[in-house]
């Protein structure tokens, strides 16, 4: 299936849904892409896995390991 549709068309849309433009505005919405490689397959039976606040994440602080219930980080340490 195939449509031909015009820009006007699209932007009228889009103006409709978003009067004020709140999308636009850099000071209420912002976009993060997170483009590090995450690791999508973990062991099973590891145990310690180190917790860290969303406070110390979000603002490039340094971070503290907590070690887990059976008193190991996950390296071991």
């Amino acid at each position: 299936m195939t449509a031909k549709v015009s820009v006007e068309v699209v932007f009228a849309a889009k103006s409709r849904c978003d009067v004020g433009g709140h999308y636009s505005r850099f000071d209420i919405l912002q976009l993060l892409v997170n483009k590090r490689p995450l690791n999508r397959v973990l062991e099973t039976g590891e145990s310690g896995f180190t917790a860290v606040s969303a406070e110390e994440s979000n603002t490039g602080g340094a971070l503290t390991i907590i070690p887990s219930a059976d008193g190991a980080g996950r390296d071991g340490a």
